[in-house]
């Protein structure tokens, strides 16, 4: 999806980004890499990512293209928008979408002196998702950021598909200009 919701801005089911992530298994079958993103609990506005944050506010990616890449992906080409607060950030910016082997790799610019956010939604059966070396994993899902960042995990969310989400929400802080890379894969364990 190319922009959240004006109107539903306090709903995550409605905001930008990858909102579907599905895996073909050896046996033909597809799975689901993420759940459907949960409805935001009522404490104010928020988004997935990628969000950026200043003294003065929040910022969020707003694309106003989405075009392929051959069989690189989709590429959303667009700028930040304010989402809270008097937020000063007004550039350009994109964000990838490329398909690998074992999911999908999001990519996005992280410009000098910005805290810029991602969060990836994945399935928590039992409460069970956990964080560690600097990768998430839960419910049949590995998240991989690149570089590490800081993580940090909420669970007991609920969505239309799933009873447990839990919301593992990363976030940098770069010296320098980079491309941050979070890829969403299958543990490997065909079911």
């Amino acid at each position: 999806r190319g922009r959240n919701s004006v109107t539903r801005g306090d709903d995550l089911r409605y905001d930008a980004g990858l909102v579907a992530a599905k895996r073909r298994l050896a046996n033909g079958t597809w799975r689901d890499l993420i759940p459907r993103r949960p409805l935001l609990p009522a404490k104010g506005f928020d988004a997935a990512g990628p969000v950026i944050h200043t003294h003065g506010g929040t910022a969020v990616f707003a694309a106003d293209r989405i075009s392929r890449k051959g069989t690189g992906g989709l590429q959303s080409v667009g700028g930040y928008r304010r989402l809270r607060g008097h937020t000063g950030v007004s550039h350009s910016a994109d964000e990838r979408f490329r398909p690998i082997g074992c999911g999908v790799e999001v990519s996005f610019r992280a410009r000098a002196g910005e805290r810029i956010e991602y969060s990836v939604f994945l399935r928590d059966p039992s409460n069970a998702g956990h964080a560690g070396g600097g990768v998430v994993k839960s419910g049949g899902t590995i998240v991989t950021p690149s570089p590490r960042g800081r993580l940090s995990l909420t669970h007991n969310w609920i969505s239309a598909s799933d009873p447990r989400v839990m919301r593992a929400r990363m976030s940098w802080h770069p010296d320098v200009a980079e491309r941050i890379r979070v890829r969403i894969c299958d543990d490997g364990a065909d079911r």
